[in-house]
């Protein structure tokens, strides 16, 4: 996936977060954007890396991103995004 250089996900494209390099943005919501990641390393992978978007880094986001990614931890269920990983 290409996205445009003049959108702000554009600069995203590339980074690395974790094990995942960002190919580019799915979707934007309230205080998150969604990018498509391709796991670096010794195998294929595939994910959607959910990121607080930048500026929204206070401590009641915070808290509610890591209570969401909590929740996401304990479900399973076959239509239901499975969490893979949760860096800080």
């Amino acid at each position: 996936m290409s996205l445009p250089r003049d959108t702000p996900e554009a600069s995203f494209e590339g980074r690395i977060v974790g094990h995942f390099r960002l190919i580019g943005c799915l979707g934007r919501g309230g205080m998150n954007d969604v990018y498509l990641g391709e796991r670096t390393g010794d195998f294929e992978q595939l994910a959607a890396i959910k990121l607080l978007r930048e500026g929204l880094h206070d401590r009641e986001r915070l808290a509610r991103f890591r209570a969401e990614r909590q929740v996401l931890a304990e479900l399973a269920h076959a239509n239901i995004v499975r969490l893979l990983d949760g860096a800080r």
